[in-house]
This record gives structure tokens, sequence and C-alpha cells, in this order.
């Protein structure tokens, strides 16, 4: 009797190999300690839903001046991102051999494209003026895991440890489109306008994280979970910026043109925490455990890109003059939303 017991406990012990998939039957997980078990596979599949309340990257600030004598009208933007909630994927294979050591591979990534830019107040000179037309931005990111697992579970309490290498990048960029007018007695001026503010990062480093699962005393299919992870990361951060101003007056044509980047080989820093429930139960037709999460999850990157200026000019003399601004620099980006997740365990 007590060696079937024992077989049945190594089935559901190798049926959830790591915290995000592990046994919740403590009588089992003991003695599938005593018990030599077979190597396990695991996948584990997540479609995390975010908003990436990324900070203001930069900014642009347009101006338009009248030569004629009517005055400057001036207007700037805030590069803001949408911060509306975005499907991003995440895998998870993984292997767990004879003892409490095995190994994963993750990857997860988001991208985002979206219309947003807040305008501060300028001061318009009427009938002189410069106005936002329309803004967009786009906001990428991504990592790849490949780390050693380890079980770390109390007689209470399921715990993974893992460490291993991470790859990440991140990518942001927010551009503004400008009009402006000028309008006297014996000439009428129009100007086009744009900035582009951007920063991005990419590295190679040490990722690892501490996962907690633990079951309700009376309802065992059903546990609390809890992760947190960090990374740090070495390689670039830059920053770039650039700028352009086209004036189509009475009297000509002038254009003007400003790029500039800025870079450093710097350190960068990713940390995630995740919380949330989770329910198993075991599939005999696949011989295998499926489980199912819901959690709240949020990412926190940052990093010093260093700093671009971009300045661009165009003036029609005797008449009027604009000029647009562009700025950009490193990042510090906060994403948050919930993760919702299903997998089999063999």
């Amino acid at each position: 009797m007590r060696k079937a017991i024992a077989a049945l406990a190594c089935v559901v012990a190798t049926g959830f190999p790591n915290a995000d998939a592990m046994d919740f039957d403590r009588l089992g997980a003991r003695l599938s300690k005593q018990t030599h078990c077979a190597p396990s596979l695991f996948v584990h599949t997540e479609a995390t839903y975010l908003a990436p309340l990324a900070d203001d990257s930069g900014n642009g600030l347009f101006t338009i001046n009248d030569l004629e004598g009517a005055g400057t009208a001036t207007v700037g933007t805030l590069n803001q991102y949408s911060d509306e909630f975005t499907t991003a994927p995440r895998i998870t294979l993984g292997y767990r051999g004879l003892t409490d050591w095995g190994i994963q591979f993750r990857y997860w990534e988001i991208d985002v494209e979206g219309e947003s830019s807040s305008n501060f107040p300028g001061n318009p000179v009427a009938p002189q003026n410069v106005n936002t037309v329309g803004g967009s931005n786009f906001f990428n990111a991504k990592t790849l895991d490949l780390e050693l697992t380890r079980d770390l579970s109390t007689r209470q309490t399921s715990l993974l440890g893992t460490f291993g290498v991470r790859y990440a990048e991140l990518e942001q960029g927010s551009q503004t489109n400008a009009s402006g007018l000028v309008v006297d007695a014996d000439t009428f001026d129009v100007f086009e306008q744009t900035s582009f503010s951007g920063s991005r990062a990419e590295g190679t480093g040490l990722t690892g994280s501490l996962s907690m699962l633990r079951s309700f005393r009376h309802h065992p299919t059903l546990a609390l979970f809890a992760s947190g992870r960090s990374s740090v990361l070495f390689g670039d951060a830059g920053a770039v910026a650039s700028s352009t101003t086209l004036l189509t007056g009475t009297n000509g044509v002038a254009t003007g043109v400003g790029a500039a980047a800025g870079g450093i080989d710097e350190a960068f820093f990713i940390g995630e925490v995740q919380a949330g429930l989770q329910w198993s139960k075991f599939v005999s037709s696949f011989n295998a455990r499926m489980f199912a999460r819901a959690a709240f999850e949020y990412q926190y990157w940052g990093a010093d890109g260093g700093t671009a200026l971009a300045l661009s000019g165009a003036s029609v003399p005797g008449e009027s003059n604009g000029t647009a601004l562009a700025s950009a620099d490193g990042f510090d980006n906060h994403l948050i939303g919930f993760a919702l997740s299903t997998g089999f365990a063999w």
C-alpha cells in the first residue's frame, strides 16, 4: 500500500515540476522526495495585458515669429505614450531531471503603437498661430531567458528559485507634427514642423527569480502564488532626437533639419512582480496536470541613456521665421496590468 501511495505521489509531483505548476498535496510532495521519479517536461503559455506607463521620453517646442511686427507664437508638446492595455505573450518551456534541478527557457515581448500627444499652452498671437496637428508613438520591449531551476519547497510551501542569463531590448519613440500660419497685409506664410524623440537599450546580463505557491487547506486544487524577478543587464543605451521646419511663403521657400544622438555603455535594470490565484487538476487522459492562473503583474525598466537635443529653423527674410526643437533622454518606464495563463506538465 505504501509503495502504491508513493508511486501516486511521484506522478502528482512530476506533474508540477516547478512553482509555476507544483504539487499541492503536501503528503504526496513529502513522499515524492523518497521516490525515484522520472524526468518531466512542462509548457506554460501566458497572455499578459500590460499598459506601458512610460515616462515622458522627450518633448517638442515649436515657434513661429512674424518679423513684420505681430509677434511670436509658440506651442509645446510633452510626448506621452498610449496607456491602453496591450496583449504581450510569454512562453515558458522547461525540463526537470531526477533531482530538484531543472532548466527552463522563457520568451516575452510587447509591441505598442498609438496616437498620443499632450499639448501645453503656448502664446498664440492672432492672426498668427501654431498648433500641433497630430502625433504617433511606439513602445517595444523583449526578453529572452535561459535559466537553471531549483525546487526549494518546504513541507508547507512550494518554492522555486531560478538563476540564469537574460537578453533584453527596449525601443520607444514619439513624433509630433505641427502647423503654423503667419498672415500680414501683403504676405502669407505657412509652416510645417515635426519633432521626434526616442530612446533605446539593448543588453545581456544576469536574471534571477523566486516563486512561492501555497494551496488552500480545504481546497487543494486552488492556491495563492507570488513571484519576484530582478535582472541587471550590460549593454548600450541611447537617445535620439530630430526636428524639421518647412516654410512656404509668399516670397520664397525655406527648410531646416536638425538631428542629434547620445549614447553610453550603461547597465540597466528590470524588476518584475506577479501575484494571483492558481487552479490545477490532474487530467488522466493526458497523463498530465493542467493548471490555469489569473494574476496582477508589474514591471519596471530603467536606464540612463544620455541626452539628445535637435534644433531646426527656417526663415524668409523680412517676413517670418520658425524653429522646431526636440529633446530626448533615457527611460524610466512602468508597465502595469494582469496576466492570464494556462499550461500542462507531463
